[in-house]
C-alpha cells in the first residue's frame, strides 16, 4: 500500500498496488530470426507496465504510456530469451 497526497483536494488517500502476473500463455513456438509480441494484463487506471530484459532485475526496455499500452515487441530473437514486466 502507498500513501499518496492529492493536491486537488488536499487529502491523503491509500493506493493499493498489485503486482501484475502472467495469467496465461499460448504455448506458441517462436522461430529464431523473428520477433514476438508479448502482452500483460492487470494494471489499474493510472498505472504503467515496465518491460525488462530479464525475468527479475534487468534493464528497462519499455515503459508503457498508460495501463492500456500493454504490449511489447521483442527485437529479432536469436536464442531463448527471458523478459519480465512489473
Amino acid at each position: 500500500m502507498i500513501l499518496i497526497f492529492s493536491n486537488r483536494n488536499n487529502q491523503y488517500y491509500n493506493k493499493y498496488c498489485i503486482q501484475p502476473t502472467i495469467s496465461s500463455t499460448t504455448g506458441a513456438q517462436i522461430c529464431i530470426g523473428t520477433t514476438a509480441t508479448l502482452y500483460a494484463a492487470g494494471a489499474g487506471l493510472g498505472d504503467v507496465y515496465k518491460w525488462y530484459d530479464a525475468a527479475t532485475g534487468g534493464t528497462i526496455l519499455k515503459t508503457s504510456a498508460n495501463n492500456t499500452d500493454n504490449g511489447f515487441t521483442t527485437p529479432v530473437l536469436a536464442s531463448t530469451t527471458d523478459y519480465g514486466f512489473r
